[in-house]
């Protein structure tokens, strides 16, 4: 089989706005689509804090409902210096999001409410990111729309995120208030793509993100993207 630009290679990247780990792989996954014969589609999805309701709440580990309930007490701390580090090793501007894309409390840990997360309907933002991810996965633009709003919540481009989000729709190629309009007229037309996106996610046997597939083979986490790059080669 030959590759070449009328014959490329797809990898399908299961993409999660509010993971900064979906961020941070976003600049390698950009050049693999620029510059080889590599067509990489970008498939947003909601995050499991939000698609598990209950995993990261209550709970403090050692028993069955503990761990179910998000026993790993180190994850958020570890989580905020890996990222930091992460973005210093690859040259990545980096600085966490602010809001949080997803609504919770995360400390105290010791405190029975510290890891709840609000309920999907009363969540200000990742809805919304969310379906406009899908909106643009829609017009073909999703990539370049990870790329104008990623930025923003991740990498320290914006003050405050949600502010600058419509420009940033607006440059990656889509018309923001058009788009947001059919949104709310067909919340369903775009349900369909996050719920489809899922669908294929988690039948490529791993449950997180960023999760690259080549040809049913995942690839989970930015740190996997050396092991992608020697695949497709």
């Amino acid at each position: 089989e030959v590759v070449t630009p009328e014959n490329p290679l797809e990898v399908d990247v299961y993409y999660s706005m509010r993971s900064p780990y979906s961020y941070l792989i976003l600049q390698r996954i950009t050049y693999l689509n620029s510059n080889y014969n590599v067509d990489v589609n970008v498939k947003v999805i909601f995050p499991v804090a939000v698609r598990t309701p209950g995993m990261f709440s209550g709970g403090t580990g050692g028993t069955e409902e503990g761990h179910a309930k998000g026993g790993r007490w180190y994850k958020w701390a570890d989580t905020v210096h890996d990222t930091a580090r992460v973005g210093q090793y690859e040259g990545i501007p980096f600085r966490f999001a602010d809001p949080d894309p997803v609504v919770q409390n995360h400390w105290p840990f010791e405190n029975p409410n510290s890891g709840y997360i609000l309920p999907l309907e009363d969540q200000p933002y990742i809805t919304w990111l969310v379906r406009l991810g899908n909106a643009a996965q829609l017009a073909g633009k999703c990539l370049e729309f990870c790329n104008q709003v990623s930025p923003l919540i991740w990498g320290g481009r914006s003050d405050f995120w949600p502010a600058d989000v419509e420009e940033a729709v607006n440059k990656a190629g889509l018309d923001y208030q058009a788009t947001i309009k059919d949104i709310q007229q067909n919340p369903q037309k775009y349900d369909a793509v996050w719920q489809q996106n899922q669908v294929e996610f988690l039948a490529s046997g791993h449950g997180g993100v960023p999760n690259s597939v080549f040809r049913g083979e995942p690839f989970f986490g930015q740190d996997r993207f050396d092991q992608l790059f020697w695949r497709l080669r």
